[in-house]
């Protein structure tokens, strides 16, 4: 699609601004300086104002001064002249830097500017009414830096239309408008670039193009979801570095869908209060967190402790201002079952599913124990439960790609270990060890700690079921 520029503007009485009715031309064609044409100027003005009545009455024509349209004026840019038609000069105003010149100048037909002829060039294209496409980002910044000197508003606001911004040596032409799709208020783009790109004589320096020194590739992704496309996640180190990019750019909004792994918007249980939504823990933000209301709890066992309580209400997650129940991913982490464990499995269920949630031993690695102490600390809780995880009543389990329904059906794998008073008698060897590689998990509050319930996990019970996952090389 062809870019066009707007329609002229309807002809309006605008106020010249100090720069415009003072230029740097004398009427003669000969080059001023900018001091010396608003020393005349000032000049003028003192005199004006002692017979401001005389002056009023009697060059009311002289001042209303205005051109045949054909009448042909000659503006020399760098050497260069330039003809154009009065038509042509006011198409882009009707007030701009040329037509204030000659307007004040009634006898003067050239004028003299100190500016890159090349440049003018496109900007004479542009009077003329032809369409202007910059070639590079450097030439879009030249022809916006003379855009706004010589007071070409159409031009100015066609060029701001887009924006070219190098990427990590990349050079990207993009419109505007794409960054606001997002509906942030504000963002990298909305704020710092577009305050550079609209003054590009910022205290009378000539600003470069804008230089963003980060992966084009992963700013290419960007835009193509900005542009309503579906971005493919390639695997965890892609998603981390977009996720790393959206913040460096300030897209929060794009920032939280990458953080969400997944999100269901109805539940199995029939009263489902909220959708769902599962994130990484190292994504999890505190200042997301919701802790729910916890009813007063049920008459329970003498052996029922806090941690059983099936009254605790996991904590949600706000996401787009809508609170959603919250489910975190935890990988890599050690797993410990005993056969303790398995008697407090069937003294809980009398063999059948389980009623209640079972602890587990578990040892984190230390990023995810520093991002759990985090969360707690953004609750305000006591502390974290790092030694400990609860099993879910419905907890999916797999252990060496077999599917185990029940804690019970743990003995009948080959590394289970049973319990030998002669070598073991404090049986801690006894049961097995699993390295979880994948886990699904909910955050509970219990005696103002942090606790985290297993949902579902896929784990490992030995290194030779280890090294069966190991991959060959391709070829």
């Amino acid at each position: 699609m062809t870019d066009t520029l707007p329609p002229c503007p309807p002809t309006t009485d605008i106020q010249p601004t100090s720069n415009q009715s003072s230029p740097n031309i004398s009427a003669t064609g000969q080059k001023r300086t900018r001091e010396e044409a608003q020393l005349d100027t000032a000049t003028t003005s003192n005199s004006t104002t002692a017979s401001t009545t005389t002056v009023q009455s009697t060059n009311t024509n002289e001042q209303t001064y205005e051109p045949p349209k054909q009448a042909v004026f000659i503006v020399v840019v760098g050497g260069r002249p330039f003809r154009l038609s009065w038509e042509s000069l006011k198409s882009d105003g009707p007030k701009n830097f040329f037509t204030e010149f000659f307007r004040k100048r009634k006898n003067a037909r050239i004028m003299h500017i100190d500016r890159d002829p090349d440049m003018f060039a496109l900007v004479v294209h542009h009077l003329r009414g032809y369409h202007v496409q910059p070639r590079d980002a450097l030439q879009n910044q030249a022809l916006l830096s003379d855009a706004n000197y010589y007071g070409l508003k159409r031009l100015r606001a066609f060029l701001l239309r887009y924006l070219f911004v190098n990427v990590g040596g990349r050079i990207f032409r993009l419109p505007w408008s794409l960054f606001n799709k997002e509906g942030e208020s504000i963002n990298y783009f909305t704020g710092p670039v577009f305050d550079i790109a609209n003054t590009p004589n910022g205290n009378g320096i000539q600003t470069g193009p804008s230089y963003i020194d980060r992966d084009p590739d992963l700013f290419q992704d960007i835009v193509t979801h900005l542009r309503g496309y579906t971005v493919t996640i390639r695997d965890e180190t892609h998603r981390k570095n977009l996720i790393k990019d959206a913040q460096y750019y300030a897209f929060t909004k794009l920032r939280d869908k990458l953080l969400v792994a997944r999100e269901t918007l109805v539940g199995f249980a029939g009263d489902q209060e909220c959708p769902e939504v599962l994130v990484h823990l190292q994504d999890v933000r505190p200042s997301s967190l919701i802790r729910t209301t916890v009813s007063s709890p049920s008459t329970t066992t003498a052996t029922t402790t806090a941690m059983f309580r099936s009254d605790n209400k996991p904590l949600q997650y706000k996401r787009s201002g809508t609170p959603h129940l919250l489910f975190v991913q935890v990988s890599d982490f050690n797993l410990k079952i005993r056969p303790s464990d398995i008697i407090k499995s069937s003294f809980s269920t009398g063999g059948s599913n389980l009623i209640q949630p079972i602890p587990l031993s578990a040892e984190f690695c230390e990023p995810a124990k520093r991002k759990l102490r985090e969360l707690s600390q953004g609750l305000s809780l006591k502390s974290t439960n790092e030694t400990h995880v609860m099993l879910d009543d419905a907890c999916a389990m797999t252990v060496d790609d077999q599917t185990i329904r029940h804690l019970e059906s743990m003995k009948g794998l080959d590394n289970w270990k049973g319990e030998n008073q002669q070598e073991d008698p404090q049986g801690q060897h006894a049961g097995l060890n699993l390295f979880i590689e994948r886990s699904i998990t909910q955050i509970h509050v219990v005696n103002d700690q942090l606790v985290l319930y297993l949902v579902r996990f896929e784990g490992i019970s030995s290194r030779f079921e280890l090294n069966k996952k190991r991959e060959f090389l391709s070829g």
